[in-house]
């Protein structure tokens, strides 16, 4: 059975960090509608990737620049040895010529929207842009433009799922520009599985640290952080280490206060096979560790960055 990463995040989140298209002279919050007609604001993956992209980028990691293509359409350059994100979130890379096979990669990490947990009220911030004279000679004559954001502060859950294909990749996935640099210039970085790529341990090691890293210890910047800081508020984290299948989204349970119910996320874990488990309170700063035989039990450690830095070991050793 393939082993995989199960993460739950419940999140905060202020102000408007992914907009939806403009209706008017207003910038509305990307929302969606309850099967109960409560309204729920969400953050798309793509949204959440686009920070996750620029915080390996920080990190020291290649990211794919794109290029354009016919249409002035970006395209992937489905370079998973050097670009990181190719290698975490998959690509689309079209061989040049007609009727060519096109590469693409499966993503080995797949992130679902932020979605809030609970009504989401929002409120309506009116502003203006007004002319600038330093700049502009004819700004004097020149009217304010207005316009309404929407925002609001709410929190939300997210899911992620992290297998353990993360640096590894089938023949079948790769352009034949990159599949002839396996040979070559690539041949020091990787080894060959069959049918399949693998990069050393070493680089498998850093990428899939980092990106634990990023999610459960520094977090990311949304997109729309250029006039104010914008990123999302850890309040609880579920990490499970398994090789079946398990459903996340029936695992997470929240109180009414919104608080993580520890009995009902204990006893839906009891539903399940698992090789080991995390819960992170970023709230109360602890860390329960769990583990199951007849019934789960658990230890309980004082948050603090050994106690993280502990987990995402476990998650690399586990992997890979």
């Amino acid at each position: 059975m393939p082993k995989r990463v199960f993460l739950s995040l419940v999140l905060g989140i202020t102000g408007n960090v992914n907009a939806d298209a403009g209706v008017g002279i207003r910038i509305p919050m990307k929302k969606v509608i309850s099967w109960n007609k409560e309204v729920r604001a969400f953050v798309s993956p793509r949204c959440i990737r686009r920070g996750i992209r620029t915080r390996l980028a920080e990190k020291g990691f290649m990211i794919d620049p794109q290029t354009t293509q016919k249409g002035d359409q970006l395209t992937d350059l489905g370079d998973p040895v050097k670009y990181v994100d190719d290698d975490l979130f998959g690509y689309l890379a079209p061989e040049k010529g007609k009727k060519e096979v096109q590469p693409s990669r499966t993503s080995p990490v797949k992130v679902s929207p932020l979605i809030a947990l609970h009504h989401t009220e929002i409120s309506v911030e009116f502003a203006g842009r007004f002319p600038r004279a330093d700049i502009s000679p004819g700004a004097g004559e020149a009217n304010p433009v207005p316009f309404e954001i929407e925002t609001a502060q709410w929190l939300g859950g997210m899911h992620v799922i992290i297998s353990e294909d993360v640096g590894r990749f089938r023949s079948d996935e790769l352009t034949k520009e990159i599949a002839g640099k396996m040979e070559g210039e690539y041949s020091s970085m990787v080894k060959a599985l069959g049918i399949a790529y693998q990069l050393k341990d070493e680089e498998r090691i850093s990428r899939l640290k980092a990106l634990m890293e990023i999610l459960i210890k520094e977090g990311w910047t949304f997109p729309r952080g250029s006039e104010a800081t914008s990123h999302p508020e850890f309040h609880y984290a579920i990490i499970l280490l398994s090789e079946s299948f398990v459903p996340t989204a029936n695992v997470l349970r929240m109180t009414e206060n919104m608080e993580l119910d520890y009995d009902a996320v204990k006893r839906s874990l009891e539903l399940y096979d698992w090789n080991a488990a995390f819960i992170i309170d970023y709230r109360d700063m602890k860390v329960l560790k769990l583990h199951k035989n007849k019934k789960i039990g658990e230890e309980t450690e004082k948050l603090s960055e050994g106690a993280l830095d502990g987990i995402i070991k476990a998650v690399t050793g586990f992997l890979l």
